[in-house]
């Protein structure tokens, strides 16, 4: 019985907030019918979601203004010079081995680029050449 009469009462005092305080239409600033409601049923056809490729906080496009007017010349540069790698385009996120060419003096005079280690071989001479930690599994 109680609980009815609280319920009751916390609906007339939100009835009675929103008579003196109506919500009002962020987009029309008009008072928002029916009560509870955000935005008035007028503006909500107005109104378009901000779907990708769109920012979702300020609505500005993203993907068709972003890196795509590139300078040909660049670009045939590129194409050109990964060609001439002769790799399959998912094997560019492996780092090549950088070999040193030296002379007699022991003087390094070049560095070879080695594309032929795999993901995996990288990833295990990467663990040891660079852990700080001390490896107990060797």
């Amino acid at each position: 019985m109680q609980k009815e009469i609280r319920k009751t009462i916390s609906k007339i005092k939100k009835t009675g907030l929103q008579l003196l305080f109506p919500g009002r239409c962020p987009v029309c600033d008009g008072i928002v019918r029916p009560f509870g409601r955000k935005i008035c049923p007028e503006c909500l056809p107005k109104l378009k979601p901000v779907t990708a490729p769109w920012c979702m906080r300020c609505g500005k496009k993203l993907a068709e203004e972003y890196a795509v007017k590139v300078d040909p010349a660049l670009h045939a540069e590129v194409l050109e010079r990964y060609a001439k790698l002769n790799l399959a385009p998912y094997k560019g996120f492996v780092n090549p081995v950088m070999k040193e060419v030296k002379n007699d003096k022991g003087d390094v005079t070049d560095i070879v680029l080695d594309y032929t280690e795999g993901y995996t071989d990288q990833m295990l001479r990467y663990s040891k050449e660079y852990s700080f930690l001390p490896s107990y599994n060797e």
